[in-house]
């Protein structure tokens, strides 16, 4: 009878121990799992990070890379990768630039024309357009604003082309998805939305979107430049200029 319930006991630890053990193996099974879910996602955050100063400048092969470039010599503070990522207008319109407000052509480039560059991180980017030698990229601002942004493929290499903008040759590749969305909050509200203009931190210009379709209107007048960019495309008419 002793006997009977000395294995009835034993039985009983032992299936308790078992018991035991599964769900310890259960728990330990979970901190792994989590463990390794956590490290994962960790390392692809890593891998993810914008390192300013491990990012090469020059040669970018589309406008997303050469804005990449150009966010990360601004935020570096490198006048001379500034200018790399620039293209022959654009450093030209600089020069005017600075020669109207009395300042270096590295003070006028110190953001590379473009609000974008203000933020400590990398900003968000969408809508990449690119025809014949021209390209566009939006680039949300701090204000959550989206800056149609525009480049030219000069010498082998995509640049900003704030200075092609402003001199009447550059040729914009299709809508931005910024303006479309804006057209058609005009066409609910039947109201007008302002547009931030790329080049708004540098001359006084006002864009809006018109309410039945029409073009955009750049308020200044730009000194004609020499025509350095070696571009393909046609040239347009589209901007007046003093020579």
């Amino acid at each position: 009878m002793k006997s009977d319930k000395k294995k009835t006991v034993e039985n009983e630890v032992s299936s308790v121990t078992k018991s035991s053990s599964k769900n310890l193996y259960a728990i330990l099974g979970v901190i792994l799992v989590a463990a390794l879910i956590g490290g994962g996602y960790w390392w692809y955050s890593k891998s993810k990070t914008f390192d300013i100063n491990s990012q090469p400048i020059g040669n970018a092969k589309s406008p997303t890379e050469a804005y990449k470039m150009l966010f990360a010599a601004v935020k570096t503070k490198n006048p001379e990768k500034i200018k790399l990522m620039m293209s022959e207008n654009s450093l030209g319109f600089a020069e005017f630039v600075g020669s109207q407000q009395k300042k270096t052509v590295e003070e006028v480039l110190a953001n590379g024309f473009t609000a974008t560059t203000f933020q400590e991180n990398l900003p968000p980017m969408r809508d990449e357009r690119i025809k014949d030698n021209f390209g566009a990229l939006e680039v949300q601002n701090k204000d959550k604003v989206w800056e149609d942004l525009p480049f030219v493929l000069e010498n082998g290499s995509w640049k900003i082309a704030i200075g092609d903008m402003f001199k009447g040759s550059y040729q914009k590749p299709g809508i931005g998805q910024s303006v479309k969305e804006q057209e058609a909050a005009n066409s609910v509200d039947n109201n007008l939305i302002p547009l931030t203009p790329a080049n708004a931190n540098n001359a006084n210009v006002e864009m809006i979107v018109p309410k039945n379709g029409g073009t955009m209107k750049n308020v200044p007048n730009i000194p004609q430049m020499k025509n350095t960019a070696n571009t393909t495309a046609p040239k347009t008419n589209s901007a007046n200029t003093n020579k």
